[in-house]
């Protein structure tokens, strides 16, 4: 964060892994993924932890594909 605060042009950050995969099944599973969406000027939300049930009790709640895209290149109003 310390580095971003001085760059130029604003920028957003997501961290998300590719797919989610059960250790007890050792494959991949067509699930939700948690994930961190830092924005410029977007406060945060009082999510603690990273892990799938409490992502969806933060601010984007549980988004689709193309809904998590747009929430990440859209500007906060």
């Amino acid at each position: 964060y310390e580095v971003v605060k001085f760059w130029e042009e604003p920028v957003a950050i997501a961290v998300l892994p590719d797919h989610p995969t059960w250790c007890r099944l050792k494959t991949h599973v067509n699930e939700p993924i948690p994930f961190i969406l830092y924005k410029p000027g977007v406060s945060p939300d009082a999510v603690i932890r990273y892990d799938e049930s409490a992502a969806c009790e933060g601010r984007y709640g549980l988004l689709s594909g193309a809904g998590f895209m747009e929430a990440l290149l859209q500007p906060e109003q």
